[in-house]
């Protein structure tokens, strides 16, 4: 057996050959042209919803203008070559916006950005000047400004979502669900909003544990909406998926996806979904009450997968309210729900494992 530095310094040296990185300089101009030829991706869908505002963008023209020291660009780099912005959307596009070269697929249009704006620090006489006011001295001094990028060599999408969501922490906890908001919300409004809708449900809120003192925190981690997800997802197909992803965050991601296509092929059955949806926390609210899926420490992913997916599969078979009742203040007693709902188990397996169980336990014929 290896001594445990060797161990370490192996498993140091095999992570570093995973994520495998490259640098290089260039100037916006030589950016620019890249982003022309589709060479440059800028979108990203899960950064599509984290956009600066006019000041922001502002003051960020303004910084090149000036020559302040920018922060490192990451791009991953495709199987064709072309390069894929994982950290520096917001910039790149600014920069863009402000020359008149941003393609309008790639703006935000409540936000469009022409003019630089006032509260600047250094440049208070570029107020309200757009690029087409600026000496071509000037044009060409801004081009040749030089940006530093990162280049994650042909990584897969998990990693590029994982890249990005540590990237763009900042000391905060981006949670998974707020990028998959902003994956939903670039992608496929109308869902979005269908999803917001179901998210309001009045039981499913009161099951779920929303009230006044929390809701805002809530509303932040996009915590509701998750549950919404998760519910949508477990009935599905991609139910079968479970374990062929990296993590949670990830599978929770390409399962969205995969419904947003279904959402754009008009194979995804919104009224079936949103009947079953509000029928089953109507049915669990009547039968167990707003302490349903309260485990020892608050709301319990668990009791959520098992009962609430449990009934969703059974709402045409299901007893009647007193024995749902009945099994629900049962369900701790449960081997099944007890080997499956502790801490440290394999997520994608735990959860295969309540939703057979919550299929079976609160079918009519148990």
């Amino acid at each position: 057996m290896l001594p445990e530095n060797d161990k370490l310094e192996k498993a140091l040296e095999s992570a570093r050959r995973e994520i495998k990185t490259d640098s290089y300089s260039m100037s916006i101009g030589e950016a620019l042209n890249m982003y022309e030829n589709n060479e440059l991706i800028l979108n990203p869908s899960y950064q599509r919803f984290f956009v600066w505002d006019i000041e922001q963008k502002s003051k960020f023209i303004e910084s090149v203008f000036v020559g302040l020291p920018l922060p490192m660009f990451f791009v991953s780099q495709l199987e064709d070559g072309k390069w894929d912005v994982v950290d520096g959307l917001q910039r790149l596009s600014t920069i863009f916006e402000y020359m008149g070269k941003l393609r309008e697929e790639n703006k935000n249009k409540s936000k469009d950005f022409k003019k630089m704006t006032g509260d600047m620090v250094y440049l208070k006489d570029f107020e309200n000047k757009s690029w087409n006011d600026l000496s071509s001295r000037i044009q060409l001094d801004f081009k040749r400004s030089r940006i530093q990028l990162s280049i994650i060599l042909r990584q897969d999408e998990d990693v590029k979502f994982e890249m990005f969501q540590r990237l763009n922490s900042g000391g905060t906890n981006i949670t998974g669900q707020q990028i998959r908001d902003a994956i939903l919300a670039g992608n496929c409004p109308k869902m979005h909003e269908w999803i917001e809708k179901l998210s309001k449900h009045e039981n499913f809120r009161k099951l779920i544990g929303i009230n006044e003192k929390n809701e805002d925190k809530c509303k932040e981690s996009g915590f509701d909406k998750e549950a919404v997800l998760r519910f949508l997802v477990f009935r599905s197909d991609y139910a079968r998926e479970i374990g062929k992803s990296r993590t949670l965050d990830s599978y929770l991601r390409n399962a969205l996806m995969g419904l947003v296509g279904q959402w754009g092929n008009g194979s995804f059955d919104k009224e079936l979904n949103e009947e079953i949806f509000r029928n089953t926390f109507d049915v669990i609210m009547e039968s167990g009450g707003v302490d349903t899926f309260k485990g020892n420490y608050g709301f319990s992913y668990a009791r959520f997968e098992a009962i609430a997916l449990g009934i969703a599969q059974n709402l045409e078979n299901t007893p009647p309210p007193s024995a749902i009742k009945q099994k629900i203040l049962e369900i701790d007693k449960q081997d099944a729900f007890i080997k499956n709902s502790g801490a440290g188990k394999n997520t994608a397996f735990r959860i295969k494992k309540l939703l057979e169980f919550g299929k079976n336990y609160f079918s009519k014929n148990q």
